[in-house]
């Protein structure tokens, strides 16, 4: 409603399309939130413990009220864009997801440390979770580690393909125009991970100390995989980019280096390696490194593969 949306401080958009009230964005959820942090939108911070005031309030390490360790992120955050998918499949008025603004700049990418520029686009603040992929999929994929706001996992990149197909027809008339959904580059990828043009060049996506940050080998155990935005966000406000679950890109992996490696459209096929970023539960440390890229078969579905998507310009 136009109440929600003229309270918002920090340039934070409500439901882009419809109602705002229908994605479970009041207008106290959104003013009590400072620099464009939007509080409960049906997969948002508040559900998991951590509210928008933990986030946005807290400066120098603080402990915010839902005992997790808090950033003030407000001067790093742009708009934060809620858009709702109309959810045939699930009850309800809709499932909400969260899309973070990101100014484009240059980086040193990969531990090559190439220059690349990126133009403007949004990232998802959060993986994808089981929610959202059962309100635009009509199935959970069969995946593992079940739970409404646990990572979509087990999923092959074409899988992801045929996902943001779907969510890009579910959300036509929100999205502005000329952006689609559709996974990162690689570079998108690593430049919102390393906190974009407020970037304190971290190791992990937010911290030195991953533990602070993600989940992996040693902190998740033999619980396995965990319910997105339960660790420190980074510099952007995103949560979860070290750890959880690898997240797909759309590019063909190639070499560092090599004539491919910045291609944008070097789309895999099923039979090539695709580029996967930001390690898993199940990684050692060094694979959840912002720096680290890896590979691996287009068709495999594997356990803790899931996914990030972006709004941005058609590639």
């Amino acid at each position: 409603t136009s109440q929600d949306v003229t309270d918002c401080k920090g340039g934070a958009t409500g439901n882009v399309g419809q109602g705002v009230s229908e994605a479970g964005i009041t207008s106290r959820d959104v003013t009590d939130c400072r620099g464009g942090a939007i509080g409960n939108v049906g997969q948002g911070v508040s559900e998991t413990g951590i509210t928008s005031r933990d986030v946005t309030d807290c400066k120098g390490g603080a402990t915010g009220e839902g005992g997790v360790e808090c950033r003030d992120v407000s001067d790093c955050m742009g708009v934060v864009m809620a858009f709702s998918v109309p959810a045939p499949y699930v009850t309800g008025g809709g499932v909400a997801f969260k899309m973070q603004e990101i100014k484009g700049g240059t980086l040193r990418m990969g531990e090559t440390g190439r220059l690349v520029t990126v133009g403007d686009y949004m990232i998802g603040v959060t993986e994808v979770t089981q929610l959202l992929w059962l309100a635009v999929m009509g199935d959970d994929n069969d995946c593992s580690y079940k739970g409404a706001q646990n990572p979509i996992n087990s999923v092959s990149y074409f899988d992801c393909v045929e996902f943001i197909k779907r969510l890009n027809a579910l959300t036509e008339g929100q999205r502005p125009k000329g952006m689609v959904f559709r996974l990162p580059t690689e570079a998108e990828w690593e430049f919102a991970a390393q906190g974009g043009n407020c970037s304190e060049s971290y190791r992990y996506a937010g911290s030195d100390d991953l533990n602070k940050v993600g989940w992996y080998a040693e902190n998740a155990g033999e619980l396995g995989l965990q319910q997105v935005a339960q660790r420190l966000p980074n510099e952007l406000g995103l949560f979860d980019m070290s750890g959880n679950v690898w997240e797909w890109c759309c590019q063909k992996y190639t070499e560092d280096g090599s004539a491919e490696y910045l291609n944008e459209k070097n789309m895999p096929t099923e039979f090539d390696y695709c580029i996967v970023r930001g390690g898993s539960y199940s990684s050692e440390a060094k694979f959840c490194k912002i720096s680290f890229r890896d590979g691996v078969m287009a068709l495999d579905q594997g356990i803790n593969h899931g996914l990030r998507i972006v709004l941005a310009r058609e590639l």
